[in-house]
């Protein structure tokens, strides 16, 4: 729920993202299903933030990659003897693989040209190989690039080769249109099975690549560049396989995994992400006692990718977070920073809406984001020793404990928030879900060691209700209240809010915004079981169904509340009130039929709650 203070300065709780509309030309045959899914309409288009032009996580079926998606696929010489299958989905990634003889790509088409002419394209993805060239001269050509025009201009090439210590590797880049030509490569040793982060940035206006390796910002300096001759502009991204020399010889490519692959243009690149805040923004933090702290750990969906909207940008002295500067700051979207130029809406800040009028009136809720995107809950574990960092530098898990530790000096660790799984789902299928249930474990226990909290709530959940092939992680989260003491799961599989928690249709990875801000009220729900003496939160599902008089909407309310039935003709309001309901002692449902419904006439619909 939102926040909100009216003219009178009286506290009210609104939730906004509960929206219906009867904007029908077909209303007398509207039956039964919602036409609603927290401000996702029948006819509106969701725009993704303009500079990213596409995210995705590669969550399509196994198998090759042609016919995925937006993924075009080729290869020069197909024949019985050659399938064209070495471009193939495992467990939601892409794989690269050898040896072969022929050329073959797949395309992402995603943009207009003119969006980049004289710009910026960057592609970041999450990169592992399953073995290293043996031979320093073993060079393995652009394994991913740029399109400028039906794959005649190629641009921005990513490229590998041995590394000075047997079975590492090296990557490079080359701005050339010729595979296989001009590399530069960086001069860092990289480790086989290890994943690391990679970004490469062309510039279209001077022809220059440049590659950076699990950076902190795109403002560093790069781990290599090369440059070529301009061009003017590019299209697609590209994903290719080519033999070592160009020509006709079979080459043992090795396996190369890719995941989590986007392209942005280079207004997402601020040279500054994390500016410092404006000193009316920060917070002076009441007495320790009345301070509750939540550590927000996970990927991607904890860290938020959603739409910023206005909403969004309303603070509220009493919710603070941590910021990249380590002070306290009012909180407003983004929280995160571990991708700037993606990170947006996600579940913490509505959370924290959510939890507040559950305690006491002088309290302040003081958020510690550190989540990451595109991390296994092995790269979390305390004892991880590989190469992933979170953005800045740190180890993922002992960056968390540590900001959480200087963090617990102004108030009370409360609780710690964990939505994480996407990339461990896969390998959960094939065992079952052990490996994952003995890290999620180990990993609360070494938490709560090292935060002096044995009892330390903790909040996971399952994953986004489209995702396939996710059972058997789901079934490790809904696991977790009966297993480890002091947890609770959020459920996003339950058939009364699964419909709601929608992912974008340009971003599949990640929730829409709305579905952001009602996980967040998902997690204060199962969050206000480990508070005394208070009532839990229920979430009232707005559900609209025809009647013989007009259109009919009901929903649960819990005892103590007031709701405020609100209409308007267009989405952004005015909201005038057209109805109050208000339960005592019990929760119950509503029930109220509008009977001024005009065909053809918009109308939308939303509760603000009262306490």
């Amino acid at each position: 729920m939102v926040r909100v203070v009216n003219d009178a300065t009286k506290a009210m709780f609104e939730d906004q993202s509960l929206f219906a509309s009867a904007s029908h030309m077909n209303y007398p045959t509207l039956v039964n299903t919602l036409k609603i899914a927290f401000g996702y309409f029948a006819g509106m288009t969701t725009l993704l933030q303009a500079a990213v032009l596409l995210e995705e996580t590669f969550n399509y079926p196994n198998g090759p990659l042609s016919g995925q998606g937006s993924w075009v696929r080729g290869v020069s010489t197909p024949s019985a003897d050659n399938p064209s299958n070495y471009i193939v989905v495992e467990n939601g990634a892409i794989k690269l693989i050898g040896p072969q003889t022929t050329h073959q790509h797949a395309i992402r088409y995603q943009w207009d040209e003119p969006q980049l002419v004289n710009g910026m394209v960057y592609a970041t993805f999450d990169f592992r190989a399953s073995e290293a060239p043996s031979a320093a001269s073993d060079v393995r050509p652009g394994f991913i690039s740029f399109d400028q025009s039906g794959g005649s201009q190629l641009r921005g090439w990513v490229g590998i080769q041995a590394g000075t210590e047997i079975g590492t590797f090296q990557l490079g880049v080359s701005a050339s249109s010729q595979a296989g030509s001009s590399f530069v490569f960086a001069e860092r040793d990289l480790d086989v099975g290890i994943t690391y982060q990679v970004t490469v940035g062309y510039n279209i206006a001077t022809a220059r690549t440049d590659l950076w390796i699990d950076a902190e910002d795109l403002s560093t300096v790069p781990a290599a560049t090369a440059t070529g001759s301009p061009s003017n502009g590019v299209r697609r991204v590209q994903l290719r396989l080519y033999n070592s020399d160009g020509g006709a010889g079979t080459t043992q490519l090795g396996v190369f995994f890719i995941d989590n692959l986007s392209v942005f243009s280079g207004a997402a690149v601020d040279p500054d992400p994390e500016p410092d805040p404006d000193p009316v923004d920060l917070v002076t933090l009441p007495s320790a006692d009345k301070v509750y702290l939540f550590l927000l750990i996970g990927q991607s969906n904890m860290a938020g990718r959603g739409a910023i909207e206005a909403e969004d940008l309303e603070g509220d002295p009493r919710i603070a977070f941590f910021n990249q500067n380590r002070q306290w700051q009012v909180a407003r979207e983004p929280l995160h920073w571990d991708r700037p130029g993606f990170n947006g809406v996600g579940p913490a800040l509505s959370f924290a809406r959510a939890l507040l009028p559950l305690l006491p009136e002088d309290a302040v809720i003081g958020l510690i984001p550190a989540a990451q995107g595109a991390t296994p809950i092995a790269q979390w574990a305390k004892t991880y020793s590989g190469s992933a960092t979170y953005y800045g530098g740190q180890y993922l898990y002992p960056h968390a404990v540590g900001r959480a530790q200087e963090a617990a000096q102004v108030g009370t660790l409360a609780g710690i928030l964990w939505n994480q799984g996407e990339n461990d789902a896969g390998s959960a299928e094939n065992d079952g879900g052990n490996n994952y249930r003995t890290r999620l474990h180990q990993l609360i226990a070494d938490l709560r060691a090292d935060l002096n909290g044995p009892e330390l709530p903790f909040i996971a959940s399952t994953l986004g209700p489209w995702r396939a092939n996710s059972t058997a992680i789901n079934n490790v989260f809904l696991d977790l209240p009966n297993e480890v003491p002091f947890t609770a799961t959020v459920n996003t599989l339950d058939p009364e809010v699964a419909p709601f928690l929608v992912n974008n249709p340009n971003d599949t990875p990640h929730y829409l915004s709305p579905s952001y801000r009602l996980l967040g009220q998902l997690y204060a729900q199962e969050f206000a079981q480990f508070l005394s003496a208070t009532t839990p939160l229920q979430i009232p599902v707005l559900q609209i169904a025809t009647a013989s008089e007009g259109l009919s909407l009901s929903w649960l309310q819990a005892a103590g509340l007031t709701s405020f039935l609100e209409l308007s003709h267009s989405l952004v309001g005015p909201w005038d009130t057209i109805e109050s309901f208000t339960t005592a002692g019990e929760e119950e449902t509503i029930q109220f039929i509008d009977t001024e419904v005009t065909l053809g006439q918009p109308r939308f619909y939303r509760l603000r709650l009262e306490r």
